[in-house]
Order: C-alpha cells, then sequence, then structure tokens
C-alpha cells in the first residue's frame, strides 16, 4: 500500500460505503495519501466490489489484493458491516403492518435462501459466471444477524465518519449473545 502513497485508485461509484472505508484506511491505517478518481479513469491500482471483485479475484490477477473487511479488523480488531436494513422508527409507528410484512418478507427470503442454498448457489454461478466452491466460500462469510461486535464497529466507523455516537441510537440495539440488551444501552 505504501507504494500508492502519492498515486491513485480508481474507485467503483457501486458502492459509497467501500469508497469512504477505503479512504479512513488510507488515511489512518496506512497512512498514504492517495487521489481516489472515477472507475473509468486509469489508476496503478482499482477498487473492486461485488462480483466484479470475485471474477478478478478468481483470475489469479498479479499484485497485491486488499481485503477491505479484513484490513478494517487489523487496524480496529472489530467486524465491518457492509450493509444494512434500517427502518426509521416513525415509518414503523406511523406503518406498523407495512413493517411487519416487510420483516416476514425479508425471514422468509432468508429462510428459504438458507433452505435452497445450493440451488441459489448454482443460480449464482450461472449468473456471474463464477465457480460453485468461490460462490460457497463467498455465502459462507455473509452475516445477516447484526450482532454487539459489528454494532460496535459499526459505531466506531460512523464515528470516524464524523456522526456522533448515539446515530445509530435510533435504529435500536443489536442482539448480544454475549450481553443483555441492558449491558449493551449502558456501552451507548
Amino acid at each position: 500500500m505504501e507504494q500508492l502513497n502519492g498515486r491513485s485508485i480508481a474507485v467503483t461509484a457501486d458502492s459509497a460505503t467501500a469508497a469512504r472505508l477505503l479512504r479512513v484506511l488510507l488515511e489512518l491505517h496506512w497512512k498514504v495519501e492517495v487521489d481516489l478518481v472515477p472507475a473509468n479513469r486509469f489508476a496503478p491500482a482499482r477498487l473492486l466490489i461485488g462480483d466484479t471483485a470475485l471474477k478478478t479475484a478468481q483470475c489469479g490477477s498479479a499484485g497485491f489484493v486488499y481485503d477491505l473487511g479484513l484490513a478494517w479488523k487489523d487496524f480496529t480488531g472489530q467486524d465491518f458491516v457492509f450493509g444494512l436494513w434500517c427502518v426509521r422508527r416513525e415509518f414503523v409507528e406511523r406503518y406498523p403492518q407495512e413493517t411487519r410484512a416487510l420483516h416476514h418478507l425479508l425471514q422468509t427470503s432468508y429462510a428459504l435462501g438458507r433452505a435452497n442454498r445450493d440451488a441459489v448457489i448454482a443460480e449464482a454461478s450461472h449468473t456471474t459466471g463464477l465457480d460453485n466452491p468461490s460462490l460457497h466460500a463467498y455465502f459462507d462469510k455473509l452475516v445477516y444477524d447484526l450482532d454487539y461486535g459489528q454494532w460496535e464497529g459499526l459505531n466506531t466507523f460512523m464515528n470516524l465518519l464524523g456522526y456522533e455516537r448515539d446515530r445509530l441510537r435510533t435504529y435500536g440495539i443489536p442482539k448480544a449473545p454475549t450481553s443483555s440488551r441492558r449491558e449493551i444501552a449502558a456501552h451507548l
């Protein structure tokens, strides 16, 4: 990463979260100054996400590959949350039936996907061209329940972006397998 100091990284517009995480890691973890440029510009390095990143990794391209989630873990010791479903409290209060229906739909979709994992992976392989072992490894890493450790990682990231600590509290408190909700609330 040090070799990129003073150079540029082409960044996809597909994930603002990944781009902001990259910026945080560059400045605070790797301590290098890099110009982030649009993906269509030439640069000695690129930020890739999703299928493009998986396909590039599968091709075994030359050079260095950094996993931003692992780099975050190395930097903070915490997990990183790349995506989160949130519903504003006001919406829940105004549309409780719709909120319950959406929650049920998400839970059902998750359960169906888990119950039909091989079919989901076969379809993903057909759609993306990625091999089944790569997709199995990728899907094995996905987490669908926000635990206290991930909550803390999310709060740390939000703080580094300049948001106050209680910003996420408006969305509730996550389940904590080893801590009670009261203990979590005390940390907030």
